[in-house]
């Protein structure tokens, strides 16, 4: 059996329009009709009735819907003009990008990098990845 009748959901609309909260409502209908309605219960049946808001006595918070991008345009990065190479142990950290080999020369700075062109996707040239990967006494011998 449901708490709902149609006496209550009467009075229970009437209480809404008054301006009553899910809150308040609850327990002024378990004194009218002696059945407890919980305040669930009144926000559940608030929301079937199609008035969420007004039940819980306030407006739920929606941050403002940010502008929506037009797909049609894209925004396109200009190409960078291509600067010409340094020679080879000569650039700086600062002119180090994912086309020059990290190698760094020397133990005290400033600190300069081979620069050659990377050996297939390692951030060293060709030289210099068969160094870092050579056990440790051939890369003593050798640098």
């Amino acid at each position: 059996m449901s708490i709902w009748t149609p006496d209550a959901i009467t009075r229970f609309r009437q209480l809404l329009a008054e301006g009553h909260s899910a809150k308040n409502i609850a327990p002024i209908m378990t004194r009218d009709f002696g059945v407890e309605f919980t305040t669930g219960s009144c926000n559940g049946k608030a929301w079937r009735l199609g008035r969420p808001d007004s039940a819980t006595g306030a407006r739920r918070y929606r941050p403002p819907r940010s502008p929506r991008r037009n797909p049609d345009t894209h925004w396109i990065a200009p190409f960078a003009k291509p600067t010409p190479r340094k020679a080879v142990g000569t650039l700086g950290i600062m002119d180090l990008d994912s086309t020059t080999c990290r190698w760094p020369f020397g133990d005290d700075p400033p600190y300069l990098y081979c620069g050659d062109t990377p050996f297939d996707g390692s951030p060293y040239c060709r030289k210099h990845t068969k160094l870092a990967w050579a056990p440790y006494a051939v890369r003593e011998r050798r640098v």
